[in-house]
């Protein structure tokens, strides 16, 4: 930036810092007081200079906690934190609030929301005891008076106690006061302020009230049908300036950033640098928002807090798989553990404790990721012992820091800059939990575990970095910034002027008398008035804009848009022809060849007889779970899992048919001894180890042993009603060859005929299945590749539906129920050469998508296959 360039922002900047003088400049936002002292540096290198002073610019705030703690201060009371103070509002709200509160935290922050305001206008405390009429009213009043009372009786001070307290010091003269102070960037001067800054002159200082820019040449107005057509026009625009002038400064003032910043960004990038989430580090950052998220929600942290929430309430098994997958806790190789989840996910989902999790590891759980998971698990198993024990706040931060350093937390070796600031603010977060020991001497681990997660979540943090070239603010927060251009979206009804917020627990008519916020109607529709202006003032050029809908709702234009002369802004809604894989250096794809390699003689292929049906019915998933190893993940399931039944129905019939009896043998059976065999095969399915030892799953188990027997019983009384058979094989396992590649096999039953040909049977849970659709085309080839293992001999096949409802038959061939047995030979012959070529297909590197699939369909591998994007482009 040239010299000249850099005297374009805050002209007054010069004059109000003087050339040597003693000067502190006070702001209404911490992002003016970063901006001013940016600028002011810049000025500084683009005259040449290698040194200078620089001036002390602070946010109001952070101003008072200086002024406060400064040398010159004899005594000073205890400055308590923002926890301790909340701390204490819920001690006071408790003894004079309702019992039947719904949401208690809620009416804590409405309280110190109230609080902060009457300190602000100084209003005297008598006579918000005296106003206070309604129920609501005289409970925060009588509330408020025994917060008032604590404060002064143990010398300690609050963050909306020290405007006064700055007023005293100063009027004592006990305060070493700059030469000169200017207060800029407040939308409105509060009573607090204003008398500081009276105090200010009259002990010498000083004082400026700066006044905003007038930089305002051309405004013009825009209305769009959507709300994110508007976002992705204030982009494009913003991007237009900055191709005119790289070095120039734009902002885009969005009203609903603090409840929507996420999608607001997302709409912005995509307007001005699209295609940003294929671009480097540079690129991504090019629009940079002033509001943050929470802190609860930057990942390390929610790891933190989910951790210690397992310490002292247990975790469902969708957290503790959360904690298994993440590199934050236990370690940073995950390998190993995703297996353990895996595992995990089989067993049904229930409340597990530390300790539960660790006895439900399965005893070949060795990799070395895994031990180091368990040792984290057993640290915070540790901590959970002592959840309850009465130690001071500071102890208990203590063992919790502790707790998650023996666990691995947060597991980042080298954090890079925005890593390690959010680690310093996990750190003062924990200071200042440490600190409500001034006001209680003695808690818990599960209570200050549960007051950080609030706090985290209340919290809303933002790393320092390098400003985007264009920065997206919200209303308030762009308060005596200055522009080359700013665009103002949401210039509609609903949100200008902007909604009334009076205070809901002091009267109304005390709020009118003391001027304060939104006490009328009249001021906000001036308060609103008056900010607008500011933000047209503060930029060369300006566009407001608003949709006619946002969601379902209608929109009308904001009335105040009718007050200012306005021209009228057009807008082409194309991107302008941006290619940003040109512009950003993006690698387009390119397609090196449209099939995978063939398959290698040793290659190990995945699935079975299951992928030749991934084969037929989509090569591409075939190739992808079959070659690649790729496979989905067991939905949770708050009871059994589908899997889990299925596989219980398997291991039943299996122990009930290894002894491989006859048709009539199974007929013999009498009552008695079916039930004892059935019960048998049932009890010894149902043994799943320790991971299962819970009373909710014992109690779903014993209705499954019901559900089991009674399924058995079923298919035992089908059974007796077939042709003679004999069962020759179960799970019968075989290696099948086929075009140069071999697949392992796993028959669920074999059955030889009177015939002496073989009936393969297939066994199928759930919903009623079949291999052949209404036209008698085939639809499965599960069946017909053990059939082709097994050679001639087979004579037919079959699905056995085992299902609560009913067990049913649906067969080819010399199977229970078929039709047209004569045609067996024929029909086999051509579904083996069916079968032949989808094996040659998939061993030769078929990977065709099916694009007739429906979406819900290709979902899972959507992420692989683009089969959304392909099927859009087509």
């Amino acid at each position: 930036m040239t010299e000249g360039e850099s005297q374009k922002y805050y002209g007054w900047l010069e004059d109000a810092i003087g050339e040597g003088a003693d000067t502190t400049i006070v702001t209404s936002s911490r992002r003016l007081a970063r901006d001013l002292r940016g600028v002011w540096d810049q000025r500084q290198l683009a005259a040449g200079k290698k040194a200078w002073r620089t001036p002390t610019i602070a946010y109001w705030p952070d101003w008072l906690v200086a002024l406060s703690a400064g040398d010159g201060v004899a005594t000073s009371p205890y400055r308590l934190g923002t926890v301790a103070s909340s701390l204490l509002w819920e001690r006071c709200l408790h003894a004079r609030a309702k019992n039947d509160v719904i949401n208690f935290n809620g009416l804590v922050r409405q309280a110190e929301r109230t609080w902060r305001r009457l300190c602000e206008w100084q209003v005297p405390f008598a006579e918000i005891l005296n106003a206070a009429q309604s129920e609501d009213e005289i409970a925060f009043a009588q509330a408020a008076r025994d917060y008032r009372e604590l404060l002064a009786d143990s010398n300690w001070v609050d963050q909306a106690g020290l405007a006064e307290l700055v007023f005293r010091l100063l009027a004592a003269n006990e305060l070493t006061l700059p030469g000169r102070v200017a207060f800029t960037g407040f939308n409105r001067l509060t009573p607090s302020v204003a008398s500081i800054a009276t105090q200010l002159e009259q002990a010498g200082c000083e004082v400026r009230i700066q006044s905003g820019p007038q930089r305002n040449r051309f405004a013009a107005r825009v209305e769009f049908s959507r709300e994110s057509d508007e976002l992705l026009a204030a982009g494009r625009w913003a991007r237009r300036l900055l191709d005119k002038d790289p070095d120039a400064r734009v902002g885009i003032v969005c009203g609903s950033l603090e409840v929507n910043a996420e999608n607001i960004l997302r709409f912005v990038k995509d307007g001005a640098t699209p295609g940003w989430q294929y671009g480097d580090a540079d690129h991504r950052v090019a629009v940079g928002s002033s509001y943050g998220r929470q802190l609860a929600r930057y990942p390390v942290v929610t790891i933190a807090l989910l951790a210690l929430r397992w310490c002292h309430a247990g975790l469902g098994t969708r957290d503790v798989s959360v904690l298994l997958r993440s590199r934050f806790l236990g370690g940073e190789v995950t390998a190993g553990r995703a297996q353990l989840e895996l595992y995990l996910r089989q067993l049904p989902d229930r409340v597990w404790t530390p300790a539960q999790f660790l006895r439900a590891l399965p005893s070949g759980a060795h990799a070395p990721e895994v031990k180091t998971f368990a040792a984290a698990v057993l640290s915070l198993a540790t901590l959970a012992d002592q959840r309850q024990a009465a130690l001071s706040p500071t102890e208990c931060i203590t063992n919790i820091s502790s707790a998650l350093a023996n666990a691995a937390w947060p597991g980042i070796a080298v954090p890079s800059s925005e890593e390690f600031q959010l680690l310093n603010r996990w750190r003062e977060l924990l200071n200042e939990v440490a600190m409500i020991g001034a006001v209680t001497e003695q808690t818990d681990a599960a209570a200050v575990i549960r007051r950080m997660s609030r706090q985290a979540a209340d919290i809303v943090w933002q790393p320092e970095q390098a400003t985007g070239r264009i920065q997206v603010l919200g209303i308030l927060e762009a308060a005596g910034l200055e522009f080359d251009g700013l665009w103002i979206t949401g210039m509609d009804a609903d949100q200008w002027p902007m909604p009334s917020r009076p205070l809901p627990f002091v009267p109304i008519d005390l709020q009118r008398r003391y001027d304060m916020p939104d006490a009328t109607p009249a001021d906000t529709l001036a308060f609103s008035r008056r900010v607008l202006r500011q933000l047209l003032n503060g930029s060369d050029q300006c566009v407001l804009s608003w949709s006619a809908a946002r969601g379902d709702m209608a929109l009308t234009r904001s009335t105040l848009l009718d007050e200012l002369a306005l021209g009228k802004l057009e807008l082409d809604d194309a991107s302008d022809g941006v290619d940003y894989e040109v512009a950003y250096g993006v690698v387009a794809m390119e397609q090196i060849r449209d099939s995978a390699p063939p398959v290698h003689p040793d290659e190990h292929i995945r699935g079975g007889a299951s992928i030749v049906q991934r084969q037929f019915v989509e090569p591409f998933s075939a190739f992808v779970v079959g070659r690649l190893g790729v496979r989905a993940p067991d939905e949770i399931s708050a009871g059994l899992s589908a899997s889990l039944r299925g596989n219980l129905i398997h291991d039943a019939l299996h122990n009930l048919f290894r002894g491989k009896p006859t048709r009539s043998d199974i007929e013999s059976w009498s009552s008695t001894e079916t039930s004892n065999r059935i019960g048998s095969a049932v009890d010894s399915a149902l043994t799943l180890g320790p991971a299962y030892d819970d009373p909710v799953v014992r109690k779903m188990l014993l209705l499954e042993r019901a559900r089991l027997q009674q399924l058995l019983r079923n298919l035992c009384a089908k059974e007796i009603l077939r042709d003679e058979f004999s069962i020759a094989h179960v799970e019968h396992k075989l290696d099948y060859a086929a075009m140069g590649m071999r697949l392992g096999l796993r028959v669920d039953r074999v059955d030889a005929l009177e015939s002496g040909e073989l009936l393969v049977i297939d066994y199928k849970t759930g919903q009623e299945k079949t291999f052949l659709n209404q036209q008698g085309d085939l639809t499965d080839l599960q069946l017909i590749v053990y059939a082709d293992a097994l050679g001639n001999a087979v004579g037919g096949i079959s699905l056995i539906n085992v299902d609560s409802r009913k067990i049913s038959y649906r067969s080819a061939g010399n199977g229970p129920l078929a039709k047209q047995k004569e045609a067996w030979p024929e029909t086999f012959a051509a579904w083996r050469a069916l079968l032949h070529e989808n094996l040659r297909a998939f061993a030769a590197g078929d990977v065709r998508v099916n694009w007739l699939q429906k979406t819900a369909e290709a979902r899972p591998l959507n992420m692989i296959s683009r089969f959304q994007e392909q099927k859009r482009a087509d």
